[in-house]
């Protein structure tokens, strides 16, 4: 007579297609989106995403001008208090983070101009 506790599992293996499957449901669902959302909205979509992107490298260039000059007060601070070697590295990456930030805000605000040249508005 067996005991209590002396049992067989009998495990059943998917071969992992059930998350293989969800995945192609997924492309699926985006691929059918895409068709039914695109030829009435394409256009406004556009300008939509490029909106978007422009404000998302707007944010970044505003975070590259915070920390570019947290890091060039510590290397000023750096170089006459503590270690100037570190000072200088910390000066130059506050440099280079402003002028990162010249690239990736909207013109008008830091942002480079193109060329001298008025930005187009749309």
């Amino acid at each position: 007579m067996p005991y209590k506790r002396d049992y067989i599992i009998i495990e059943e293996k998917d071969g992992g297609k059930s998350g293989l499957n969800w995945f192609f449901y997924a492309i699926f669902g985006v691929m059918v989106f895409l068709a039914i959302y695109f030829p009435f909205f394409a256009p406004n979509l556009r300008y939509s995403v490029g909106s978007l992107f422009s404000q998302i490298f707007s944010v970044v260039g505003t975070f590259c001008v915070f920390f570019g000059v947290l890091f060039m007060v510590f290397g000023i601070l750096s170089i006459f208090l503590r270690r100037p070697y570190n000072g200088i590295k910390l000066l130059c990456l506050g440099f280079i983070l402003i002028y990162l930030a010249g690239y990736l805000m909207a013109p008008g605000i830091m942002g480079s101009r193109t060329s001298g040249k008025e930005v187009p508005k749309g």
